[in-house]
């Protein structure tokens, strides 16, 4: 059994070469966030512009919307149970409570 450090490989690499690639990634990288930086900029100044020009807030229209909607499901409910015969049934019972039996 050999015992010595001259049979194992040695692993070699050019650092100059690593060194470089290193400095260009890091560029990279930086200018990557720089240009995600000035794209976000640019596109959340054109929403506010965009946003203070409407006649409504998006908010407020939101608001509107799910009150109309709420409404609409309301008289569609109302509506089925008309249909179907529900509200007979519902009206009769409190026809019975308001009676007395």
């Amino acid at each position: 059994m050999a015992t010595g450090t001259g049979s194992r490989p040695t692993f070699e690499f050019n650092r100059g070469l690593l060194r470089g690639g290193v400095v260009l990634l890091g560029t990279g990288v930086l200018l990557s966030l720089a240009g995600a930086t000035a794209a976000s900029v640019a596109l959340l100044s054109g929403v506010r512009r965009w946003v203070n020009q409407l006649d409504e807030s998006p908010a407020h229209a939101a608001r509107r919307r799910l009150v109309q909607t709420r409404h609409a499901v309301m008289a569609g409910s109302e509506a089925w149970r008309r249909e179907s015969g529900h509200a007979q049934r519902d009206d009769s019972r409190d026809m019975a409570s308001v009676s007395g039996r």
